[in-house]
């Protein structure tokens, strides 16, 4: 792997995308930029990636400490659309554009767009491809996508429409996509076979030991996707925590790959919006950021 440059991969996770923020700081203030061949992402991780190619980590990483702790996560309004998609299926059709949602996805884009505005111009001219996961849902496929170009901000709002947490759908030549992570929580298999000669390094915007939580979150995320009208899509919710644990194990066998995940004495979830925590998980980021730094150079003196 002499001289070869490197994959990054940034899981979703929400909140716990903060810990990849912290990542992607000591990268880009360490000008890793040369050392990196693609970037992959799914949801949470896919605006840390644009942020990050963009030239602007700390900006993106200020949304999580100074944005995201109030307004968009939304306890009320979990219940509510709760309630909502409960009344439609058992009770009486209710408008779809009338459900309460978890996460507000225009909250969010609003800061993208103009508190603290991506730099789409700057993202589409450099060189590095940062490829999202979604699914297509005309097709139920999987699919990858380079977010540069004409469609980067749709691109981008696909990948944080998170199942069923959010009810929007982004529409592409009138394809509607919305994030697939959980189709393929990691995807080392097909990073691999896309690279089977680079240095791979995952970033786990969770924690790498899995508890029952994760399995009990996600058999109800299930539930809720197959009364939403995609029951065939509730299947990859409720394998969600075998494949990922799966993955996990061979990982640990590939000699070219390298991952890093948020250390077990850092308490957060996806729903996290304690700045107290979220700052203690981006200074874990940055901290596990220099690591993947001084791992980077190791190879390349190999």
């Amino acid at each position: 792997m002499n001289n070869q440059k490197i994959i990054l991969y940034f899981s979703g996770g929400t909140m716990q995308g903060v810990f990849g923020a912290g990542v992607v700081t000591a990268l880009e203030r360490e000008n890793c930029y040369d050392a990196i061949e693609a970037v992959y992402s799914t949801s949470a991780g896919s605006l840390v990636g644009a942020y990050f190619l963009a030239r602007q980590s700390g900006l993106g990483s200020s949304i999580y400490l100074e944005d995201l702790s109030r307004g968009f996560i939304s306890p009320r309004r979990f219940f509510l659309g709760i309630y909502d998609r409960l009344y439609d299926h058992y009770i009486r059709y209710r408008p779809r554009d009338t459900w309460r949602n978890a996460i507000d996805i225009e909250y969010l884009f609003d800061i993208v767009a103009h508190k603290k505005p991506l730099a789409i111009d700057v993202l589409n001219k450099q060189d590095i491809p940062l490829f999202v996961k979604l699914i297509n849902l005309h097709t139920r496929r999987l699919e990858y996508h380079d977010v540069r170009g004409a469609h980067a901000v749709t691109w981008l709002r696909a990948a944080v429409d998170v199942m069923p947490y959010t009810t929007e759908l982004q529409y592409v030549d009138g394809v509607p996509y919305a994030d697939a992570g959980i189709k393929e929580v990691i995807g080392i298999d097909t990073l691999v076979a896309r690279h089977p000669h680079n240095p791979i390094v995952i970033v786990l915007n969770s924690h790498e030991r899995r508890r029952i939580s994760h399995v009990l979150k996600n058999k109800v995320e299930g539930y809720f996707v197959s009364i939403t009208g995609a029951p065939d899509l509730a299947p990859p919710f409720y394998s969600a925590e075998k494949r990922l644990r799966a993955e996990l194990v061979r990982i640990q066998a590939m000699e070219q790959v390298y991952l890093w995940a948020i250390p077990e004495q850092v308490q957060i979830r996806s729903r996290t919006t304690s700045k107290l925590v979220l700052e203690q998980t981006y200074k874990a980021g940055i901290r596990a950021g220099m690591e993947i730094v001084e791992q980077i150079r190791t190879l390349q003196m190999q």
